[in-house]
Parts: structure tokens; sequence; C-alpha cells
């Protein structure tokens, strides 16, 4: 890969994070809402494969499925989005099946 890539790919995860940790303070949106307005964001990481809704300690929280957790995703995924807690979810690829 080369530095150019390397350092625009560093630059992108960065302004991402910077983005979604805005969302640091108590949830003052609906999840849903949230959930629309990063979800492009977010399925734009690679190996990242669902986003939904869950609960996370008993608490409303964004749950991303994943093909494997890696260090590379654990820092380009944000813990937190519009004051809700995010969390990893090992799901492996999702394939079309035949009807």
């Amino acid at each position: 890969m080369s530095l150019l890539v390397m350092l625009a790919a560093a630059i992108g995860g960065m302004s991402l994070l910077m983005a979604f940790s805005s969302g640091s303070t108590p949830a003052s949106n609906d999840i849903t809402e949230v959930m629309k307005q990063y979800e492009a964001s977010i399925m734009d990481i690679p190996g990242v494969t669902i986003m939904g809704q869950g609960t996370c300690d008993g608490e409303p929280c964004i749950k991303i499925w994943v093909d494997a957790i890696t260090p590379e995703l654990e820092e380009q995924v944000p813990q937190q989005i519009g004051g809700y807690k995010v969390e990893l979810e090992a799901g492996g690829p999702v394939l079309a099946q035949d009807s």
C-alpha cells in the first residue's frame, strides 16, 4: 500500500472519529435517527457488514457486525455515536443465498 493511500486512510479515519466523538454526551436524538445519519459512513468502513440497534448493559446501543474484530476496525469504529454506545460483533461476511 502506498504511503499516500495509507495517509488518506488515516486522515479519513481520524475525521470519522472526530465526527462521531461529538456524540460523547448523553443521547439526545432518537437512536434510529442517529443511525440513519451515520449509516453510510459506518458501512463504508472495510469489514463492516451490518449496523443495527441493540441493548448494551441495559441501555439502547448501536451494534456493528464485522467480518472479524481486528485492531484496525477497533480504531476506525467509534466507541460512541450520537451519545449511544457502539459495540462490535464478529459475524463473518454476509453472503447472498440462492433461493
